[in-house]
């Protein structure tokens, strides 16, 4: 008994890391995150209603974000539908979920709101010509999480972008090898117990 709590009073010294979520890709950029410069480019990281992926499309007057471009559900900034909601996955697969972040910034044409999973739109913004800032640091799961972008427009055209996204989370694997203090404890622990025993034995050894 006493060998298992030194062990697990070693183990919890192993230090949990903050690692950077992957998945998180900005709007009208390639595998790599390089942005796309031209129009008509499938975005294959966003998925429009479920069905198909969305394109590039960036009207003149919209902002000119440097690391993203803007997307819309249809070439040319057209739609058939109204709103169209745009998702993203990412998986927390081997995070701690509870150390969860998650912010970007984003702007539209007419006006956006995302969520987290299942929860609540919210941080709206409106208009294409500032950017705005949204976060999450709670509703996440374990797995696959996805944001959902709820983009509602007054007429064609209509687009928007996501910059600056990015999240981190603590990563702590099972199989993580313990740190030389760790092992200093555990060593030392093992050898307090033998040396425990040893007097025990010494003391009940008949005359």
């Amino acid at each position: 008994m006493a060998l298992a709590g030194l062990a697990m009073l070693a183990l919890a010294g192993v230090p949990a890391h903050a690692a950077v979520i992957p998945g998180l890709y900005l709007t009208g950029v390639d595998a790599s995150g390089v942005r796309y410069t031209n129009d008509g480019v499938s975005d294959l990281h966003y998925v429009v209603n479920g069905l198909a992926s969305p394109v590039t499309y960036k009207h003149p007057v919209y902002l000119n974000v440097s690391d993203a471009y803007w997307i819309a559900a249809e070439p040319g900034g057209a739609y058939t539908y109204n709103p169209n909601t745009f998702t993203l996955n990412f998986d927390l697969t081997g995070f701690d979920i509870a150390t969860a972040t998650v912010s970007g910034l984003f702007a539209a044409d007419n006006a956006i709101a995302v969520a987290l999973n299942g929860g609540a739109y919210q941080f709206d913004s409106t208009g294409y010509s500032t950017l705005s800032a949204f976060s999450f640091n709670t509703g996440f799961v374990q797995g696959i999480n996805v944001l959902r972008f709820k983009l509602t427009d007054s007429g064609p055209p209509a687009a928007f972008v996501v910059s600056g996204l990015s999240g981190t989370a603590a990563v702590q694997s099972a199989s993580s090898v313990p740190e030389p203090a760790s092992w200093a404890m555990m060593i030392g622990g093992l050898g307090l117990l033998g040396a425990m025993l040893r007097h025990r034995s010494r003391k009940i050894r008949p005359a």
